[in-house]
């Protein structure tokens, strides 16, 4: 059974000094009892016992049963609740509970009744309240909760019936040999299945419903062997698709015979049996066309005289070449021997006989009238040319000349000397191209080249030289020694610049003269 509530009224009174537990709620019938079944007892803070040691204030339910009206049995949990309004609080099994508190408790039924004691906490509280006594849920052992559990099988059994045959293969129709056939089909197997529960409380087990048969139908297969016989080959049927006459007398020469043959289909069948032991299981014929041929020989009808190659004169040549084509490579720029090539055009014209062969004799015939056939051939031809150069000469006169050197002016006046400048001087010279001995072309390389000319001139430059020159002079030579002396690079005889310059030394003397030596720049 779920969760259901017991409310109780208590009553407490010192005016008949007794306590009186009254049922005012239940789901289920409950009995309240005062000491005494309501006699005057005294109030008191203890729990109260008559004189055979049982509770004067207790709460005592009818016999609970579960939902599968089982009487309830074990220990069971269940709540004490006072509400918050309550006069006083209460004492359940010496627990004490206050207005507005759950006392959880757990009591195993006595017969499926749940009993306990019940008493105001105080002697001195006088007056009714009221509490629930609230029970989750009811179990029993006498109740069965029952679960789907594993079924029982017997073994599998061949049922001895077999289904679904499949054909025999390979076929009969496409064997021509001995040869085994094949076919599948199912093999019934049966086994029962006995479906079973199991109480989830004590773990009981029982059979759940009639046994089931379950088939399994499994793989298998059968072979026999099989004989394969054949009769011979009879004709069935006429003559038909017949061709003509092969090869054709018009293909072979005249004077020739040709061996024919003529061709028609015939159609022919054979039946081969199939047997396995001494039972035929099956036949079937074999068809085949095969040919029907006749000979014959026969004269030829085609004509023997055949065009065969013409006979042809020489090609000669008709008027001059033409159409010349140019020389290459170019002479222009070849420096050593090598070889031209050209082409040109040709008129030709030769005579033509067309003839027959006989295919047969082999003899040959002119046919028609002679012919000229005529073309233009394009003929290519070759020359070495040899090539020479002639030694460089010069050409002209020089020119984009320099002035001559050393110049005059720069020579003494009367001196011959030498004077060259420096030119452009023109050269050339000629290269020779030759086929065999004649002369194809000639071509002039020039070359500007470097001169440099002298010749023979005199100088006009005038030449100043130092001049020695001897003097006594009234002096005494401490009075010159200091007055111009000569370096040491004039000397007589040597040249000088400035036309009237001197110098003077000492070079001997006496008492009141002195002998001077002038060097003095003249022309």
């Amino acid at each position: 059974m779920d969760g259901f509530q017991l409310a109780t009224i208590m009553n407490a009174s010192l005016n008949n000094l007794s306590i009186l537990l009254q049922l005012t709620l239940a789901s289920l019938p409950l009995v309240s009892n005062a000491a005494s079944h309501g006699t005057i007892t005294l109030p008191s803070d203890r729990m109260l016992k008559d004189s055979k040691g049982g509770p004067v204030g207790y709460f005592k339910s009818d016999v609970l049963r579960t939902a599968q009206e089982n009487i309830a049995t074990g220990v069971h949990d269940f709540e004490i609740r006072l509400p918050d309004d309550a006069a006083f609080s209460i004492r359940a099994d010496n627990k004490v509970i206050k207005p507005g508190g759950t006392l959880p408790m757990s009591k195993e039924l006595n017969m499926g009744v749940l009993q306990f004691e019940v008493a105001p906490l105080r002697k001195q509280d006088i007056g009714k309240v009221e509490y629930e006594v609230y029970i989750p849920s009811l179990y029993s052992i006498d109740d069965r909760f029952w679960e789907v559990f594993d079924p029982t099988y017997t073994p599998w059994v061949d049922s001895g019936q077999n289904v679904d045959y499949e054909n025999w293969l390979p076929p009969l129709a496409q064997q021509m040999t001995d040869f085994t056939q094949t076919r599948k089909y199912k093999d019934v197997y049966t086994r029962v299945r006995q479906d079973r529960d199991k109480d989830t409380n004590v773990g009981e087990i029982r059979n759940h419903g009639d046994p089931v048969t379950e088939y399994d139908y499994r793989a298998a297969s059968v072979s026999r062997d099989v004989k394969a016989s054949v009769d011979a080959y009879v004709n069935t049927g006429e003559l038909h698709d017949c061709g003509e006459w092969v090869p054709p007398a018009s293909e072979t020469y005249e004077g020739l015979t040709v061996d024919q043959t003529f061709t028609c289909q015939q159609d022919q069948t054979r039946t081969w049996t199939y047997k396995v032991g001494s039972e035929v299981i099956g036949s079937h014929p074999q068809l085949k066309s095969i040919d029907d041929i006749k000979y014959r020989t026969v004269p030829g009808t085609k004509n023997p005289w055949l065009s065969t190659a013409s006979a042809f004169g020489a090609w000669t040549n008709v008027d001059s070449p033409h159409t010349y084509t140019s020389w290459d490579p170019a002479i222009v720029n070849q420096t050593s021997n090598f070889t031209q090539s050209r082409s040109y055009k040709q008129n030709q014209t030769r005579t033509e006989q067309k003839q027959q062969k006989n295919a047969v004799t082999g003899e040959i015939r002119s046919v028609g009238a002679l012919q000229n056939n005529s073309r233009v051939v394009t003929v290519d031809e070759q020359r070495t040319i040899a090539v020479s150069v002639s030694g460089w000469t010069n050409s002209g006169d020089v020119y984009s000349c320099s002035a001559w050197s050393p110049s005059t002016g720069t020579v003494a006046s009367g001196t011959r000397f030498t004077q060259t400048r420096n030119c452009s001087q023109m050269k050339v010279r000629t290269w020779t191209y030759k086929d065999g001995s004649t002369v194809v072309t000639t071509r002039n390389e020039n070359l500007v080249s470097n001169a440099s000319p002298t010749r023979t001139a005199t100088g006009t430059k005038v030449v100043a030289k130092w001049v020695s020159e001897i003097f006594e002079l009234p002096n005494h030579c401490g009075q010159i020694r200091n007055n111009r002396p000569v370096p040491s690079s004039v000397k007589a005889g040597a040249s000088c610049t400035k036309i009237g310059d001197y110098y003077m030394r000492p070079i001997g003397g006496g008492l009141g003269r002195c002998i001077a030596e002038y060097l003095t720049c003249k022309k």
